[in-house]
């Protein structure tokens, strides 16, 4: 992620360079410069969204990890979203090649197309994480009855759902700033801005639940409470099975049996 990022910034320098050079010379009247230099930008931008399909494939990828591993390895539950992946990053290429002329698309793509694919992706895999989080929570509640166990598990749902509306927002602010065609200098920037927040919004999205997850363990570094049962615990609820760690920090506890 931090060599993909630090890779399309420097395309993003790049091409804003060429920009500028390229409204100079055109100012200046020459009008074959120009050209060139056009023919390099376009393959730099293409360039950029290919490396931003893949950045998106590899925190899909991360996000796809933390869901097989909250919902116990069971893999059928992942055919949807890895299929949503693998669709996503094949239409986000195709989409580049045919936008910048490279490929000679028989059919029409709209460039928005990718994003909201990639924005749909994003919530199946935060809906999946986060409501196993809520059933074990719900479960583990019902028969340990102890708030500060049912109060880290909302904290970990709190956490999924906030980072990844996030890049949902920002995915939303590029399409209404597309689709809104504004030629005016107000309406360029906006795109612009909408632009870079959706290529920094795919890594900040990742790296911020791991660093809150971070932050909210030290604060609860005296909560780790296991659950306890009595004597009247009968045979058929059985103790909790001790996870693997979420995002390397929170480990979770599951109900064995039909959870």
């Amino acid at each position: 992620m931090f060599l993909l990022a630090t890779t399309g910034t420097i395309i993003v320098i790049s091409t804003t360079a060429i920009s500028m050079r390229m409204v100079s010379l055109f100012v200046q009247g020459d009008p074959d410069s120009p050209a060139r230099l056009l023919r390099l930008y376009q393959s730099l931008a293409l360039g950029q969204d290919i490396i931003l399909a893949i950045n998106n494939l590899v925190t899909d990828l991360l996000f796809l990890y933390r869901c097989y591993v909250i919902w116990g390895a069971r893999r059928t539950v992942l055919l949807l979203p890895v299929m949503m992946i693998l669709a996503t990053m094949t239409v986000g290429c195709i989409t580049g090649l045919g936008y910048y002329g490279v490929v000679k698309l028989p059919f029409f793509v709209d460039p928005r197309v990718p994003f909201i694919m990639g924005a749909s992706t994003n919530v199946v895999l935060m809906g999946l994480t986060a409501g196993r989080i809520w059933y074990i929570r719900r479960e583990a509640g019902a028969i340990t009855g102890q708030h500060s166990l049912r109060q880290r598990y909302g904290t970990a749902v709190a956490i999924i759902l906030e980072s990844g509306f996030l890049y949902c927002i920002c995915v939303i602010f590029y399409e209404i700033s597309m689709s809104m065609k504004d030629s005016s200098v107000y309406g360029t920037i906006s795109i612009g801005v909408a632009w870079g927040l959706v290529q920094v919004g795919v890594n900040i999205v990742p790296t911020l639940i791991l660093v809150r997850v971070g932050l909210g363990r030290s604060t609860e570094n005296g909560l780790h409470v296991r659950p306890s049962f009595d004597s009247s615990t009968t045979e058929s609820t059985r103790p909790f099975k001790e996870g693997e760690a979420f995002a390397g920090q929170m480990k979770f506890r599951e109900i064995s049996g039909d959870c």
